[in-house]
């Protein structure tokens, strides 16, 4: 009993504590929609807008090292979807720093906070848009129409909080610096985060990749949820950007786990990148699997004449030959060296030869078109599996990289320089 009697007593503790917690938030949050904010009250209501501030600033150093140059407008844009984030939680805190202080003398200032975060929350919903949809598409004609369309919202978006100010429309301030959401509030959310949301939906519907399906979906529900318990008054504390930061996040750490997967040198899958597509596959599509080994022929004298930063040019070059040749949601991988290896699903056995003289004729067009002092020249070798069974990675493989090499011996290819 005297046991009971002390854990009953642990409970009343624990309990009392929760209590005195919840209190303290609640007559915050009371004092909040009074206009009497004090300091306690803002530290108190805004520790998760701190917290974002350090998560944002470990992703931003982390994302800046372990994403490569290779693609620059994709790092690029990350980066500045993280930081656009980042200003805008800032800001978020400076204006509700604002308006924590009972001072007639910062009413202009308040004013000024918080119209321009309005107008920011757009630009980085914008931003991350933008990332979202060229990370999934790598599209440039898609992005830069969504630019041009997403620069004219933010603009309409400047001119529609300036234009609600006079009105009292989205936010009003009164004599004694106290802030109040206005009759348009919602208008003013759906402007900022329609962007965001739009491309979010858009890419769970076209991405083939059921995890990123999910994530697009939860990208979509979960900033969704706390919008609506901080426009409905049922969140005491604010969790919208909060809650961005924890989007932030899950992408970020997807990112690094897709860099594991990635060719540093070329953007290509790497070995790991092959193994997990081999897993994934099943044999039940009804297709052909070709298997394509490629290998370049006198790759040694590029490097030799013209130097290893030239070999890396050309091994390069000749992975944007096989991205505008192969889908998307083919393998499409350098395992090693010059040698690159291909797994694409055909209808028939002929579209195997087709898919090569395709890749051919890339070479050849590149090799015309190029003022390099040398030309790429590659050996070919492809194995086919036909539909049923599960297909045996190591058996493709190496029929593929057999009838490779017995091409290549019939080359007999030498230094890979014009004129020589």
């Amino acid at each position: 009993m005297a046991a009971l009697g002390k854990n009953n007593n642990g409970k009343i503790r624990r309990n009392n504590t929760a209590e005195a917690v919840r209190v303290r938030v609640l007559n915050a949050y009371q004092s909040d929609r009074r206009g009497d904010y004090g300091l306690n009250n803002f530290l108190t209501l805004n520790a998760l807008g701190f917290f974002s501030l350090i998560i944002l600033l470990i992703v931003y150093f982390q994302a800046s090292n372990y994403l490569d140059d290779k693609n620059p407008r994709l790092k690029r844009l990350w980066l500045s979807a993280i930081s656009y984030t980042f200003a805008v939680q800032l800001l978020d805190l400076i204006s509700r720093l604002s308006i924590s202080i009972q001072a007639p003398s910062l009413r202009l200032a308040s004013y000024v906070f918080s119209a321009v975060l309005f107008v920011s929350v757009t630009a980085m919903s914008c931003r991350i848009a933008l990332f979202i949809n060229y990370s999934i598409e790598s599209s440039e004609r898609v992005y830069a129409g969504l630019s041009r369309f997403f620069r004219t919202l933010v603009a309409i978006s400047a001119l529609v909080t300036l234009a609600s100010i006079p009105f009292g429309g989205f936010f009003t301030i009164d004599a004694g610096n106290n802030y109040r959401n206005g009759s348009f509030y919602p208008v003013s959310i759906f402007i900022s985060y329609m962007p965001l949301f739009t491309v979010l939906l858009r890419s769970a519907v076209k991405s083939r990749n059921k995890s990123t399906k999910t994530l697009m979906i939860t990208g979509v529900l979960f900033p969704t949820y706390f919008v609506f318990l901080q426009v409905t008054d049922i969140s005491p504390i604010p969790v919208i950007f909060p809650s961005i930061t924890t989007f932030i996040l899950i992408m970020n750490s997807l990112l690094t786990i897709n860099a594991m997967y990635i060719d540093y040198l070329t953007g290509l899958k790497n070995a790991r990148g092959i193994d997990k597509y081999f897993a994934k596959l099943s044999g039940n599509s009804g297709r052909h699997l070709m298997v394509l080994f490629i290998d370049f022929d006198g790759f040694k004298n590029i490097n030799d004449m013209y130097g290893h930063k030239e070999g890396d040019n050309a091994l390069c070059a000749f992975a944007k030959i096989l991205n505008r040749v192969f889908r998307q949601s083919d393998l499409i991988a350098r395992i090693g060296g010059d040698e690159f290896l291909i797994a694409s699903p055909v209808a028939k056995a002929a579209d195997a030869d087709e898919m090569v003289g395709r890749v051919r004729r890339e070479v050849e067009k590149f090799n015309n078109a190029s003022a390099k002092a040398y030309k790429i020249s590659v050996s070919y070798g492809y194995s086919l599996h036909p539909p049923g069974a599960k297909p045996d990675k190591d058996l493709l493989m190496d029929e593929a990289d057999r009838k490779m090499y017995e091409e290549k011996s019939k080359n007999c290819v030498k230094p890979s320089a014009a004129g020589k």
